[in-house]
């Protein structure tokens, strides 16, 4: 009977001691979660100020665009007059290209060229109409030395 009650004794310690255990383990695992939770609290604060942040530029930057709509168009009507201009001294230089005139048609061209070059930088919006020019000038101008 006393090897019954020690082999009792021993079985109940151990459960105490499992139970003593998977105690530590669910703390330990609640401590973990809540330090995720933490990590996850603080990193969607973070997110939120950022998106918060986004927004509120795009409200300024909403309220800039009429005066850069404005001074678009402007830009616009004067990159049309330049880009009608160097139009014309590119076809000036195209029927001289025509007629076998090439050292003529290169020296319009590079005039052409010249001036699209110095008014590139007075254009901030439309300054691609300007390079687009330039590239057809120089390939006209390469089309001549063949």
């Amino acid at each position: 009977m006393e090897a019954e009650v020690k082999r009792r004794k021993q079985q109940a310690e151990r459960a105490a001691l499992e139970l003593k255990l998977k105690k530590e383990e669910l703390d330990a695992a609640v401590l973990l979660s809540k330090q995720r939770g933490d990590a996850a609290d603080s990193a969607l604060k973070t997110m939120q100020e950022a998106a918060a942040k986004e927004k509120k530029e795009l409200l300024v930057e909403k309220t800039k665009q009429p005066e850069d709509l404005k001074e678009k168009d402007a830009e616009k009507a004067k990159v049309n007059a330049f880009v009608a201009q160097l139009d014309k001294i590119i076809s000036e230089g195209a029927v001289q290209q025509k007629k076998s005139m090439y050292e003529e048609a290169v020296a319009i061209f590079q005039k052409a060229a010249d001036l699209a070059a110095s008014k590139k930088p007075e254009y901030h919006f439309f300054k691609k109409n300007i390079i687009e020019r330039e590239a057809m000038i120089f390939s006209n101008i390469a089309a001549c030395h063949k």
